[in-house]
């Protein structure tokens, strides 16, 4: 893994690509053989995850973006790409809060114990941004994640493209922005996480005003929604869960002892990875 961290390092300072000053990192090097079929042999991926920080120029947000990378220490074999899932912090935390709940040494432990395949996990920093939609109905930092950020993740690391290997969640006002981003373009996704999520969305866009709008199309995303017993968001979760049921949207619920604290995520993060690992397509891959 140390191989690709200089292969990495030596990219992030002397290349860019697209929009100035985004890293451009070999695929020949660090994606041989990248097809679209995912690699889900876990046990066969020994060793920590590789944390990688980027700072990505942003056209949507007018600033740069910092992003943390977790990669695997390994590569995929030829023809095979590892699932990525996007991790989006709360509101006051940053790109580190994931990081700082074990989500790391979570999924070396189920790679390590083979209940988990190989992941990518992004977690991008959001700057303080606009809340009032583009002219394409995007928010812009939504507009980042779809159009700027997953991209070039798909282009330059062993991230499958498919949206059936790919995955988005958060953390409180992330959980909310998560839920607004798949929601609004649920054909990239496959599965979206709110852990203690708000649920009253910005600029107009909100999940229940998203559902109401486009059912079929989010009736094909797996959600996961869940709350502490004394976190003052629980009816918030709660009401949506009952919502996205109702409406035929395959929703899981879980409402666990606690509060709305870093003890609370630190402690269910092995059952997010689960949840979000359950859900990618196991038809492509090859024992």
């Amino acid at each position: 893994m140390m191989a690709i961290k200089s292969i990495l390092t030596a990219f992030l300072a002397a290349a860019s690509l697209g929009l100035p000053g985004i890293p451009l990192l070999s695929p020949a090097a660090l994606m041989p053989g990248r097809e679209s079929a995912r690699d889900s042999a876990g046990a066969g991926c020994p060793g920590a995850s590789q944390s990688l920080d980027v700072t990505m120029p942003s056209a949507a947000l007018g600033k740069p973006v910092a992003v943390r990378l977790y990669l695997p220490p390994c590569q995929p074999n030829a023809g095979r790409c590892f699932a990525a899932i996007y991790l989006l912090h709360g509101a006051g935390a940053d790109q580190t809060q994931w990081g700082d709940i074990g989500i790391a040494t979570a999924a070396d432990d189920g790679r390590a114990h083979g209940t988990l395949p190989p992941l990518i996990l992004v977690v991008p920093l959001r700057p303080d941004d606009r809340a009032d939609p583009r002219p394409d109905g995007d928010l812009p930092y939504e507009h980042f994640i779809v159009a700027e950020l997953i991209p070039w993740v798909d282009q330059h690391t062993s991230a499958c493209s498919a949206g059936t290997q790919r995955a988005i969640g958060g953390i409180s006002r992330g959980g909310l922005w998560a839920l607004e981003i798949a929601f609004h373009h649920p054909e990239l996704f496959v599965a979206v996480g709110g852990h203690s999520p708000a649920t009253q969305g910005e600029g107009g866009l909100n999940p229940f005003g998203l559902l109401a709008s486009n059912p079929a199309a989010i009736r094909a995303l797996h959600v996961w929604l869940d709350v502490g017993d004394q976190d003052s968001l629980k009816s918030g979760g709660a009401s949506l869960a009952a919502v996205l049921q109702a409406d035929g949207v395959s929703t899981a619920f879980n409402q666990w002892p606690g509060g709305h604290n870093r003890a609370y995520w630190r402690e269910h993060v092995p059952d997010y990875l689960t949840f979000y690992a359950s859900q990618f397509s196991s038809d492509l891959c090859q024992p």
